[in-house]
């Protein structure tokens, strides 16, 4: 298994460079706040040169990425807001517990596994929040 970083805008050709010429089989994007604003460059990239990716949120889905699963973006920010109203009515916010994800979702796209000639598992479908048609 091989780690890829990016921590520029001017990293993703580069590092695209790299992963095609090592032939990669598959790839795991992790959601920051870099990859996800060139997350339609990173798609492209992986669809092109037919990479099966997975990607950390359902927007990569949602935007043709082969697979997402993380953690529930709109539920992670009604708790952080609640945390907010807490520290604005007082509360210290070393008195307040850590929150972790409740909830993960998995978004599949059919139309990418479609494209790139992959079967999805029946399995797999089935505990998919979203399947994309």
């Amino acid at each position: 298994m091989q780690h890829y970083t990016v921590e520029r805008q001017e990293d993703f050709e580069p590092v695209f460079k790299k992963i095609h010429a090592a032939r990669t089989r598959a790839m795991s994007v992790s959601n920051t706040a870099l990859t996800f604003r060139e997350r339609k460059k990173t798609i492209a990239f992986a669809n092109r040169t037919r990479i099966p990716a997975m990607y950390g949120s359902k927007v990569w889905a949602e935007e043709g990425g082969l697979i997402a699963y993380g953690a529930d973006a709109q539920l992670v920010t009604l708790e952080s807001l609640d945390h907010v109203d807490r520290i604005l009515r007082g509360a210290r916010p070393a008195d307040l517990p850590v929150l972790l994800p409740t909830r993960l979702e998995l978004v599949v796209n059919l139309k990418t596994a479609k494209a790139l000639g992959l079967t999805i598992p029946q399995s797999i479908l089935l505990r998919a929040e979203r399947v994309i048609a």
